[in-house]
């Protein structure tokens, strides 16, 4: 285990090292600005997430984190979720090459429900488990402006689903990606990728950028199996943005992608040793088209979207073919008075096709959900230095009916180097289309003296989960270098998802077998707090700390009429939940246009699960000249090795993760 004590002891120790190298950095070259950003800019960071409009994330009322270009670009990292291990709050874990789990204040699995994942405020999530497919956000970092993180519930602006937290990925307009960039990878994991970047004007008015990406990725090989979970594919992608006179602007954005990749899998047989070890590669398709209208208008802005994307995803276990259509329109008033209105209204439109296997299969293997909400927000100004924020949403599904979400909260900032802050928010988790339609047959064992297979099965009756969340947190400068921003929550869950056993069933084919039914309920609880801590540092203007610490607990608990023999171990429960995570990045600036940024990760164990912790590391050197040439050399994972992160959530067979080395070269016009 890795306890709170080891894991701040070789935090600060790092620190201090860091520390002393940065400020040996800082002497080299004095006028030199990491990042071009000082704590006064660092404050100022713009957020929309949180309040559905800009703001500065300093004064937002809720726990963000900010992941600004230039975290990514000097990052090294390949895909979101390993951009996600420097949030406090995130959990996130590799499950192979091509699957994570990510959540945000717990409840981790590769299913994860209670993360609401989006792209320029574009919902991503798919509702035939609630959850996100990772591995289908293989969007190039080059075009991200910044990744907003809100922890905590964000179903009053945001809908259901926004339980625990938010992620909004905020891609960069067409005007801020001018010219040509063309970059390419080679390492032992990241074999080969490459991209080419193309941005020019439309006009007076108009800007667009078209983009091509390709890549090919090794899978995480074992002693024993060869890597079934090689990763390939490409992207394609263009986006245009242009104004018409002083108040209107308009936007329109497409991608296509296309990827093989696979995976090793443990899948259940009738006959001993009641399991089988299958290698499967399977191929996955998926299009985004969106166009959206802003006006500004005296009194405000008024915003309108238009979202269609579709998805075809041909896996071992079932094979999903999915269509949605979403209609968005916000409107925001500026101050009246005391008050400042924002409100606005969606509809979603979502159908699906799925081609059943032996082992999953759903029941309609079609079905249409239409979705529709409201949502008003009222941020009152009390004092000169504080404001209570007031809203909530309705949103209208054909499953549960209607779901309130309301949220308060109050921010206070007397102090100018001080913010307060505090929620009290009530958000819903809807039933997925697993959990009401679907047939899983999980593993087969010896029952009786004769083969047993456990089945999961879906309820129609199976009904939204809620939770009650109580924040507060504090943001500090406490002094010209040094920023702190803490974070402590209350969450009180109801309704969480269970596994009921029923009467086993006897089933002659395709040989005598019984069958050990287990149906899908909302008959368990908990509850969960933990503190998050983030503090930013500049020894010197050429050098960046950012560590982060985060705390937390679950108790979960089974009502007294549950029957579920899974325990804090089953798929997405606080046993998949590390209690203890830290990092801490150093970034410098040296001489001559040279980079260096280390990372260093602390992970405790996963308490239900044979999961050890693990101290990791990254590193990444980098030059950039003053011609637009850069070229970077970088090792992941080079102090834990191969080491393994998480569990089975279904069939998939986890990989340990290896160290990997790369070498990326790109260059800017």
């Amino acid at each position: 285990m890795i306890g709170p004590i080891r894991l701040l002891g070789t935090v600060s120790a790092t620190l201090l090292a860091g520390a002393f190298a940065c400020a040996q950095s800082g002497e080299q070259d004095p006028s030199k600005s990491l990042t071009k950003m000082a704590l006064e800019d660092l404050m100022s960071v713009e957020v929309t997430t949180a309040t559905k409009r800009p703001q500065s994330a300093w004064q937002t009322a809720a726990a963000v984190y900010v992941l600004t270009a230039e975290d990514i670009r000097r990052s090294g990292a390949l895909s979101i979720p390993d951009l996600l291990r420097l949030v406090p709050g995130a959990n996130v874990s590799q499950i192979d090459a091509n699957k994570w789990s990510v959540s945000l204040r717990g409840f981790g699995s590769r299913y994860a429900n209670k993360l609401q994942v989006m792209i320029d405020g574009q919902s991503v999530y798919t509702p035939l488990f609630s959850g996100v497919y990772w591995d289908a956000l293989e969007i190039p970092l080059e075009t991200i402006e910044r990744i907003e993180v809100i922890r905590g519930p964000g179903g009053a602006l945001w809908g259901a689903n926004a339980v625990n937290g938010i992620l909004n990925i905020v891609t960069k307009t067409a005007d801020k990606t001018q010219g040509t960039d063309i970059s390419a990878s080679l390492g032992d994991f990241d074999r080969h990728s490459g991209m080419a970047r193309f941005g020019g004007t439309l006009g007076s008015a108009g800007h667009y950028r078209i983009l091509v990406r390709g890549f090919d990725r090794r899978g995480f090989e074992e002693a024993d199996s060869s890597p079934a979970d090689n990763w390939n594919g490409y992207r394609t992608g263009a986006r245009f943005d242009w104004v018409q006179g002083e108040r209107d602007k308009f936007f329109f954005r497409a991608h296509s992608q296309s990827m093989r990749q696979g995976g090793a899998f443990e899948v259940p047989i009738l006959a001993a040793p009641y399991s089988e070890l299958v290698e499967s590669r399977f191929d996955t398709r998926d299009w985004t088209v969106s166009g959206g209208w802003t006006r500004e208008f005296e009194d405000g802005s008024a915003n309108l979207q238009l979202h269609a994307s579709g998805s075809d995803r041909r896996q071992m276990e079932a094979c999903e073919k999915r269509t949605t259509l979403e209609l968005d329109f916000q409107r925001s008033h500026n101050e009246r008075g005391s008050h400042r209105l924002t409100w606005g209204a969606s509809l979603q439109r979502s159908s699906d096709r799925i081609r059943n296997s032996a082992l999953v299969a759903f029941s309609p293997s079609r079905r249409t959900k239409g979705l529709a909400s409201l949502f008003l927000q009222d941020e009152i100004t009390v004092s000169p230095h504080s404001k209570l924020i007031v809203g909530a949403k309705l949103e209208h599904n054909e499953d549960t009916g209607l779901e309130l979400q309301p949220n308060v909260r109050f921010v206070g900032h007397a102090d100018p180097k001080q913010v307060v802050w505090a929620s009290l928010s009530k958000a819903a988790r809807t039933p997925s289309r697993a959990e009401r339609d679907v047939r899983v047959d999980l593993r087969a064992m010896e029952q009786g003296g004769m083969p047993a297979i456990i089945r999961l099965l879906g309820n129609p009756n199976f009904d939204s989960a809620h939770v009650l969340a109580c924040e507060a947190g504090l943001r500090r400068e406490v002094s010209d270098k040094i920023l702190l921003d803490l974070a402590a929550y209350y969450n009180v869950y109801d309704g969480l998802r269970t596994f009921e056993p029923e009467a086993p069933i006897f089933e002659p084919l395709p040989v005598p077998h019984l069958v050990l039914p287990h149906r899908f309920d909302n008959k368990a609880s908990a509850k969960a707090y933990g503190i998050e801590a983030a503090v930013d540092v500049f020894p010197s203007r050429s050098c960046r700390i950012r560590a982060g610490y985060t705390l937390e607990v679950a108790e979960f608990r089974l009502d007294s009429d549950s029957g579920d023999p899974f325990g804090r171990a089953a798929d997405d429960r606080p046993g998949n939940t590390p209690r203890h995570q830290g990092f801490l990045r150093t970034s410098m600036e040296l001489a001559r246009g040279w980079e260096l940024d280390l990372v260093l990760r602390g992970v405790d164990r996963l308490p239900g699960a044979d999961i050890p912790g693990y101290f990791t590391a990254d590193l990444r050197v980098g030059y950039r000249s003053p011609r637009g040439m850069e070229a970077s050399f970088g090792l992941r994972n080079f102090l834990a090795g191969r080491h393994r992160e998480d569990t089975s959530a279904l069939y998939e067979v986890p990989r340990r993760v290896p160290a990997s080395a790369y070498l990326t070269v790109s260059w800017r016009n």
